[in-house]
């Protein structure tokens, strides 16, 4: 890793973007120190932020990256719609900006044209390229979400969506359970501010952690790395040399008793006839990498 060079070229601070995360943790803190110190904590306070937590999360593991990334498998037109609002409420930009970047990051893994490349630090990786803007980004991998009304009218509209699904629809949830403006309040900084620090990090862990710590079971073409650890906080997706490796299975832990929240709710919904098409790789072919 020492040994890369990159070249020299013009970047800019997203100020935006910069303020965005650097403020929300401490907001969130002290939000949280406020409110506990006048209002305490109770069981209703800590629903909100699991009912968010899994909301926002899961669209973003079985929504953004499995099913619109990956292709994974296929959903219906109501479970796409909630994988659109709720992923928006994670304010890690639209399905098919998020898509686009994760795309290029599979097809240039490593390289100088991976957007959170590990090789450019542990940082940069996890939270440094959404604060730093290095000219112009491009929409050439996501032509095929570019059909999609749903995501269309996520991509037009995604701050409004993000604002309401991810701030005041918890807030909403407050009042109606805790009651009053205090539970107001209180759902906004649990289900909204704290929420959104823990969603942003797990996420953040994957482009960071699973290409810095963990064993490569099926692959060493490039850093990803599974680590059961990081699983744990990532709905599933600390198996990450398995999903380099076999980008289009919809399971990241692929063996019946890995830790991967994200493939059950999958399977979940197809049950429901919500999902269909799940692509599995067959045991032969992991085996054969794994021998390799």
């Amino acid at each position: 890793m020492s040994e890369f060079k990159r070249p020299a070229q013009k970047w800019k601070l997203d100020i935006l973007n910069a303020s965005f995360l650097c403020c929300t943790p401490i907001i969130a803190i002290i939000g949280l120190y406020w409110y506990t110190l006048n209002h305490g904590i109770s069981w209703r306070e800590i629903l909100i932020f699991f009912i968010m937590y899994l909301m926002s999360g899961i669209s973003i593991t079985a929504g953004y990256h499995r099913l619109f990334s990956h292709r994974s498998h296929t959903a219906s037109w109501p479970l796409r719609l909630f994988y659109a609002i709720f992923g928006a409420a994670a304010f890690q930009n639209s399905i098919i900006n998020w898509c686009n970047d994760h795309r290029i990051h599979h097809l240039k893994t490593d390289t100088d044209e991976d957007p959170y490349s590990i090789i450019r630090g542990f940082f940069w990786a996890h939270m440094g390229w959404v604060m730093i803007s290095e000219g112009e980004k491009k929409l050439t991998e996501v032509e095929d979400l570019q059909n999609d009304p749903i995501l269309v009218w996520q991509d037009r509209h995604i701050f409004k969506i993000g604002g309401f699904s991810g701030i005041i629809l918890p807030g909403l949830m407050g009042a109606l359970i805790i009651g009053g403006i205090s539970g107001f309040l209180g759902g906004l900084i649990w289900g909204g501010l704290v929420r959104l620090v823990f969603v942003h990090h797990g996420t953040f862990l994957i482009n960071s952690g699973a290409h810095y710590w963990g064993k490569q079971n099926y692959s060493t073409k490039d850093t990803s790395k599974d680590s059961r650890i990081l699983s744990i906080f990532t709905f599933g997706e600390g198996y990450h040399n398995f999903h380099h490796t076999f980008q289009a299975d919809y399971r990241n832990g692929h063996k019946w008793y890995h830790w991967d929240p994200t493939k059950w709710w999958i399977n979940i919904c197809s049950m429901m006839k919500m999902t269909s098409n799940l692509h599995k790789v067959p045991n032969w072919a992991i085996e054969n990498a794994k021998m390799k």
